[in-house]
């Protein structure tokens, strides 16, 4: 699918969290001086929520297992490591 430009395209895509969380957040701020978020704001907050918290905790896994994997088996090799795994 051929992105428009327009805002509800993070919404057509898939693997696009931070621009779907954007979205959501855009909408709130602009009516927050006057109104609470709706129910279904909250609602698409705390689905994208999850899924962003399952995200970092997958994320801490790779750095935690596979970076240290990676750097340990570059230093048998007596390769040198790019300035992200000093």
């Amino acid at each position: 699918m051929a992105l428009t430009g327009a805002r509800e395209d993070a919404f057509r895509t898939p693997n696009q969290l931070y621009e779907k969380l954007a979205s959501v957040g855009s909408d709130i701020a602009a009516s927050s001086a006057d109104f609470r978020p709706t129910d279904q704001q909250g609602e698409v907050y705390s689905l994208l929520r999850k899924q962003l918290d399952g995200l970092k905790v997958q994320f801490n896994q790779m750095v935690a297992n596979d970076l240290s994997t990676f750097a340990a088996k570059a230093a048998k090799l007596g390769l040198p490591l790019p300035v992200l795994f000093q």
